[in-house]
């Protein structure tokens, strides 16, 4: 038994129907020597909780005169198997990311993860169903700890990738170009082929971009996703010079930051150079803007073409499409970090769990 700071008054409530703090008794004017015997020290019987799954049942205050306190003794209920496994299911789906329609259309990011949870969710709720009664205890209830389905993956990847050739070919027919190169485009509709394939469990092996802007605008399983910024800003050497810089808010851990860079074109798509990132005070990386660069900046304000590239300074390395920067304007992209079948060896993120 344990003791508690709650008192019952024995003469004026004998049933025992309200407890009163200690303190509640000193501002009555009740002194230490006149506890006794008008009121009763509460014991509480406390047991550990058996299992994850039972709810503490308050028991009934009984006097005990012998002892001159009052005792009460507490149990455990189990839940029954149903509440257990609704409970699993309920605590799983809460976890499922959620976006209103606003958000997806500033951000298609989050549609795509929300699918991606939502097949996590089926794989839990299948491996529930596999689990015993005695089981349930033990069982995993993080959604994080699933991965989803090769074919549910698939689909989800298809699905992507459809959507953004629809809106290439809409842009290509208003004659404003599309998001993608010809040389991207054709590996968008291979990718497109052989996941409708595997989605209908004909093939396996999913298959993802690795680069450019098929890699922007597809979100992959696991990622870890950071916006890239673009502005035009000068130095002064012999007059000023115009240059891009590139922000990163962050670059995720088992990034290597020596190997990011920004690669620089001109407006018409001729190179120029790249630039190293490095980290500022506030935590964010930019990129340099000073005279060690002059060989990309030039003497008027202009447009340019930015991209960001990982372990490599030549096209086949940039991560993400190449944004037209058009000042004062500022111009950004997604920047795709790791994932499932991932752009490079970068282990994706899961809320702390890390993939490969």
């Amino acid at each position: 038994m344990t003791p508690t700071n709650t008192y019952y008054d024995l003469i004026n409530d004998p049933g025992l129907t309200s407890g009163i703090q200690r303190e509640a008794i000193a501002d009555r004017g009740e002194n230490d020597t006149d506890l006794w015997p008008q009121y009763g020290q509460l014991w509480i019987d406390v047991q550990a909780r058996p299992g994850l799954y039972y709810d503490q049942v308050i028991g009934t205050p009984v006097r005990v005169d012998v002892n001159e306190r009052v005792e009460r003794t507490d149990t455990w209920a189990e839940w029954s198997e149903e509440s257990i496994r609704a409970s699993i299911k309920d605590v799983a789906y809460a976890q499922i990311r959620q976006a209103t329609n606003l958000q997806i259309s500033e951000d298609s990011t989050r549609e795509w993860l929300a699918s991606q949870d939502l097949g996590r969710y089926k794989v839990l709720t299948e491996a529930l169903a596999q689990t015993d009664y005695a089981g349930l205890d033990a069982f995993d209830g993080d959604l994080f700890s699933y991965e989803i389905t090769e074919q549910d993956y698939a689909k989800n990847l298809l699905q992507q990738e459809t959507k953004n050739l629809a809106w290439d070919s809409e842009l290509r027919e208003a004659g404003n170009g599309g998001i993608f190169s010809d040389a991207e485009r054709t590996d968008v509709q291979a990718r497109v082929t052989a996941n409708a394939r595997v989605s209908r469990g004909l093939e396996t092996g999913v298959r993802t971009p690795a680069s450019g802007a098929p890699r922007e605008w597809v979100t992959m399983d696991g990622e870890d996703v950071e916006n890239a910024s673009f502005f035009e800003v000068t130095f002064f050497w012999n007059q000023d010079q115009f240059i891009p810089r590139a922000v990163l808010d962050s670059i995720p851990a088992g990034v290597l930051p020596e190997q990011v860079f920004c690669m620089v074109y001109d407006k018409d798509n001729v190179y120029r150079s790249w630039m190293p990132f490095a980290q500022r005070a506030d935590g964010k990386w930019e990129t340099p803007s000073d005279v060690s660069y002059i060989g990309i900046a030039k003497p008027e304000s202009s447009n340019w073409r930015v991209a960001i590239s990982y372990q490599g300074t030549n096209a086949e390395s940039e991560i993400t499409s190449r944004v037209v920067l058009v000042p004062p304007n500022s111009a950004w992209s997604r920047v795709r970090w790791g994932g499932r079948n991932g752009v490079s060896e970068v282990q994706g993120r899961r809320r702390g769990r890390r993939i490969q």
